[in-house]
């Protein structure tokens, strides 16, 4: 008896924008935003297969649409893992690189590890999300003002400083 041999695609949903200044923190707060609620796992595989036929026609879009599931999609960080067959993940990659409306907003999926297991995949979606957030720690004063909108200072709450007296 053979074993069905599957890849998992972990992606990236990314919001292009036009910005003024492209210092990297702005360009990664403004590019992975959360995504809207509409958007689920079926959506997702809904436009994956869609994607597939359009670009690659029926036959391509049955060998590897039919058996392709979402295994995971986080609406907040906008991640998600796709599991299909080995034979056919190249396909399934292009596929997924070449949507670019989802629910009516212009995104743009990027490809971030093709694995054997979901565990590898899991495990550098968690490596990879803890270096973004170094990143953007590093230069964490741009990107409060990107998040909360302002250039205000934040208060400062030392107990030491007695400027009342």
């Amino acid at each position: 008896m053979v074993r069905l041999k599957n890849r998992y695609i972990l992606f990236d949903i990314l919001y292009p924008q036009e910005i003024d200044d492209f210092s990297r923190s702005k360009a990664l707060v403004a590019m992975h935003k959360s995504t809207s609620s509409q958007v689920n796992p079926q959506t997702i595989l809904i436009a994956l297969r869609n994607s597939l036929k359009q670009n690659f026609g029926d036959h391509i879009a049955g060998i590897a649409g039919s058996t392709a599931q979402t295994k995971y999609f986080s609406n907040k960080t906008s991640t998600g893992i796709i599991r299909c067959p080995r034979d056919s993940f190249r396909y399934t990659c292009a596929a997924l690189s070449l949507i670019t409306h989802l629910e009516g907003q212009r995104i743009l999926i990027r490809i971030v590890r093709i694995s054997g297991t979901i565990r590898t995949c899991e495990r550098y979606a968690v490596k990879k999300n803890k270096e973004t957030l170094t990143l953007l720690h590093k230069d964490h004063n741009n990107v409060l003002d990107l998040v909360f909108g302002g250039n205000q200072k934040i208060p400062s709450f030392d107990t030491d400083n007695d400027d009342d007296e």
